[in-house]
């Protein structure tokens, strides 16, 4: 990507890898952060994520491999690997050795949606995404996933934006209310006048999940969850609730407006602040770099 980021490493938090109805017992080869992966849902119910390739001779186990109870067996030679990662049975030998380990991901299962924790320096989970009562509520929701070359963030910085939120939502809005720490990042968009109602406010949770709550008469929540693939592309997939058929079509045209631009955009940092919404924007962009690591040091 023609880009100028100074980002050294992949971003840190939760990323959707796909839905609760996606992950059965068939283990199912995924790629993410540059990494084969392999995810496949144990007998217990559990979903599970490893480095696809067995820790033996490289297979990999998302092409051939099986689950049995909670473990998954390679097709190679028949290892069988625990869901902690540990090798418990070798079929042509009775000494397991306890040095060769899967890499583990943590996963996160709630709302319908699977969510892997990434880390480029190996930290443990630091936090959790709420959950989220629109998506379990049981109403109409629609889905679209698209594959774009694009940073994750990119996304995030379109909700800082007033004129491309009030053409989006088809309102006149003010200047936005930014308030950002840690991983949680909140926009809230007023109405033109000092109305007290917030027409749409956008709320995120690291640059990988994302809700958009519409309160004006266009109506709908939509959330925005953005998985790198690789340090170029990204899986996004945008889930509307709540929306009239009308609306999802006219939001799924400015998606893809939005991607033609994503795909094709050079980014340059904004240094000056010309405008308030360049101040807006730069509050934002800190706020998504703060959240990729300094190193590389592993991963997780």
């Amino acid at each position: 990507m023609d880009d100028q980021r100074s980002h050294i490493a992949r971003p840190t938090g939760w990323f959707c890898i796909g839905t609760s109805d996606e992950v059965r017992s068939e283990p199912r080869p995924l790629h993410h952060f540059g990494v084969e992966l392999v995810v496949y849902r144990g007998e217990s119910g559990q979903v599970v994520v490893f480095d696809a390739y067995c820790a033996h001779m490289g297979a990999h186990l998302g092409i051939g491999g099986r689950v049995t109870g909670d473990d998954i067996i390679c097709p190679y030679h028949g290892w069988r690997w625990d869901r902690g990662g540990e090798v418990v049975e070798i079929p042509y030998s009775s000494r397991l050795n306890r040095a060769r380990q899967l890499k583990g991901w943590s996963v996160l299962e709630q709302d319908g949606l699977v969510f892997i924790w990434h880390d480029e320096c190996g930290g443990e989970p630091a936090w959790e995404p709420p959950s989220f009562a629109e998506l379990g509520a049981g109403g109409e929701q629609v889905m679209r996933e698209d594959t774009v070359r694009m940073f994750p963030e990119m996304a995030v910085e379109t909700a800082v934006d007033p004129a491309h939120v009030a053409f989006a939502s088809a309102t006149a809005l003010g200047a936005p209310t930014i308030v950002g720490k840690d991983e949680y990042l909140g926009v809230t968009h007023h109405s033109v006048g000092g109305d007290a109602t917030a027409p749409v406010v956008v709320e995120c949770w690291g640059v990988g999940v994302s809700r958009m709550q519409n309160a004006t008469p266009m109506g709908g929540t939509f959330f925005t969850l953005a998985t790198p693939v690789d340090d170029e592309r990204t899986v996004l997939r945008t889930i509307a609730v709540g929306a009239t058929a009308a609306e999802v079509q006219r939001r799924w045209a400015q998606l893809d407006r939005d991607i033609a631009i994503w795909e094709n955009q050079r980014w340059a940092r904004t240094t000056t602040t010309d405008s308030e919404d360049d101040a807006d924007w730069a509050i934002v962009a800190g706020w998504a770099e703060s959240l990729y690591s300094a190193g590389e040091v592993g991963r997780r």
